[in-house]
C-alpha cells in the first residue's frame, strides 16, 4: 500500500471513528461519568494510534490538524476523568 492510501485511511479513521467516540467519551465525563474500561482501552488506542503514525501525520497538514484536536481532546478528557474520579472519592467518606 502507498503512502497516500495510509495517509487517507488514517484521515478517514481519524474523522470517522476516533473523534466521534471521543466526542462521546468527553460528554460522559463532563456529565461526571467515569470512564469504563471500554473508554480506558479506546483512548488508549487513539494515543497509540497517534504516536505510531507520527511522521504520517506531520507530512499531511490535515491529517496534523486533527490528530493535533484529537490528542487535546484526549487530554481534557483524561484531565475531566481524574477530577471526577477525585470527586466520587471524596463524596464516599
Amino acid at each position: 500500500m502507498d503512502a497516500e492510501n495510509d495517509t487517507g485511511e488514517l484521515l478517514e479513521r481519524l474523522e470517522t471513528h476516533c473523534l466521534p467516540r471521543a466526542l462521546k467519551i468527553k460528554k460522559k465525563v463532563d456529565q461526571g461519568e467515569a470512564l469504563d474500561e471500554f473508554d480506558i482501552e479506546f483512548m488508549e488506542e487513539i494515543y497509540s494510534e497517534v504516536g505510531e503514525n507520527q511522521s504520517v501525520i506531520q507530512r499531511h497538514p490535515e491529517c496534523e490538524r486533527l490528530a493535533a484536536n484529537i490528542v487535546e481532546l484526549y487530554m481534557a478528557i483524561a484531565d475531566r476523568a481524574m477530577a471526577n474520579e477525585k470527586q466520587a472519592g471524596l463524596s464516599h467518606h
